[in-house]
């Protein structure tokens, strides 16, 4: 008698354990902080307004723009002053001083070439900064869609937790009224903890999506949590291959960086050919002589006006070290850019055939996530009939469960593959 009311005692207080999780498993995941729906677009706004990496590589464009500004300045003359002493004291020879004004006059263009390489560098930092950006949104779409997967998972093991707790509840009614044994019902409440365990992982995961998200859009630390929201199932494009290749090589970001880099590298060597044309230094200046009272050659004061041009032995021009690398950097980024092209087409082709096989494996596996469910709802009706085992139950309710996560894991692998082909042809129409 007393083995029974311990179990009784073990069965009710399982059973409201059973219950509380209902109404606290949800919170557990969902916490008490401020709790924000994402839509997509919103979070692609916030990303572009928020995100410090991107917010730092738009200084960029700031230091390039100094770059043009720094490359229009002309070279500063100097202006220098000279006083002397003729040995006055000793010789009466009288005191002077001598103002000189000097300036470099560039020849050759280079001020042009300067500004003209400027230009095509701050357009290479704008290029750069929309690659970035496109990049960050490529891999900031993927963990959106991994949180999107992550609650879909939670969702489906919480579900089937609940089937399971409710099939434990009724064992455990069934086992108080005498119709089936005491260890057929405790076999369902092992089968329940093991899915509680799971479901706790499952939770865990989906939470650091959740972080993962909030580290991308927000600038500094609170207590908000963003959870987002759309449909893993509106990722279905018609795409021909041809026009996919063509448009990757007029619109990638990264094809018209390695193209610009080409002129860049013209303007490198133009710079350096007009570096090699000497500078002429010009002065001018004025000279002034007081009165000499040396007795031997007395001399009246007297100012003198003159003006020069020097002409620099450019003996360094000899070395073309410089434009020699200006030369090997041109001949480098032609490479670079063929071989980029070369891979564009192969790459593409790879994408287009994965996102294929993806759209195939999405439509093979939706035809049977409905038989699976029918057939689990059959095992628990036939079970609570007795006309079959906990373990056929369990059986079905695993394959139901695993098709499920199948599902939703080749949703994720589906749209990844659309992500990462529309990134590699040019072209972006992401919208969920």
């Amino acid at each position: 008698m007393m083995w029974t009311n311990k179990t009784s005692k073990i069965g009710t207080t399982f059973i409201i354990f059973l219950l509380s999780f209902s109404v606290f498993g949800q919170e557990s995941l969902e916490n008490k902080k401020k709790d924000y729906t994402l839509s997509y677009p919103d979070f692609i706004d916030k990303l572009a307004t928020q995100n410090l990496g991107y917010a730092a590589e738009q200084y960029n464009i700031s230091i390039a723009e100094a770059e043009i500004e720094a490359a229009k300045i002309f070279p500063d003359p100097e202006l220098s002053f000279t006083a002397y002493d003729n040995q006055e004291r000793r010789m009466k020879m009288g005191y002077g001083f001598e103002a000189e004004l000097e300036w470099d006059l560039e020849l050759g263009g280079k001020r042009k070439a300067r500004k003209k390489l400027a230009l095509a560098e701050r357009e290479l930092a704008e290029m750069e900064l929309i690659e970035y950006f496109k990049e960050l949104r490529k891999s900031a779409t993927i963990e959106f869609l991994k949180a999107l997967r992550n609650r879909m998972h939670y969702d489906i093991e919480k579900k089937s937790y609940d089937r399971m707790r409710e099939l434990s509840i009724q064992d455990s009614i069934r086992h108080k009224e005498g119709k089936i044994s005491k260890s057929r019902a405790n076999q369902s409440k092992l089968e329940v903890l093991a899915k509680y365990n799971h479901l706790q992982e499952v939770a865990d995961d989906c939470r650091a999506s959740l972080l993962n998200i909030k580290s991308l859009i927000s600038s500094y630390k609170h207590d908000t949590v963003y959870t987002p929201t759309g449909d893993l199932k509106d990722f279905n494009r018609v795409f021909n291959l041809e026009e996919l290749i063509e448009s990757a090589k007029n619109n990638r970001t990264d094809v018209l960086i390695t193209r610009h880099q080409l002129e860049i590298s013209d303007n490198k060597v133009a710079l350096e050919k007009a570096e090699r044309v000497m500078d002429l230094g010009l002065s001018i200046g004025v000279e002034n002589n007081s009165f000499a009272k040396n007795i031997i050659g007395p001399t009246p004061g007297h100012t003198a006006v003159f003006a020069g041009v020097s002409v620099p032995l450019q003996f360094s021009n000899n070395k073309d070290a410089g434009l020699k690398t200006a030369q090997f950097e041109k001949e480098q980024s032609i490479l670079r850019h063929r071989q980029l092209t070369l891979n564009l087409e192969k790459e593409i082709t790879e994408a287009y055939n994965d996102y294929i096989t993806k759209q195939k494996q999405v439509k093979l596996i939706e035809s049977s996530i409905d038989e699976a469910e029918r057939i689990f709802e059959e095992e628990v009706e036939n079970y609570l009939k007795d006309k079959t085992s906990l373990l056929e139950v369990l059986n079905a309710e695993r394959t139901y469960s695993r098709i499920q996560n199948q599902y939703i894991h080749t949703l994720l692998k589906y749209a990844i593959a659309l992500v990462d082909l529309e990134s590699l042809a040019g072209i972006w129409d992401i919208d969920f």
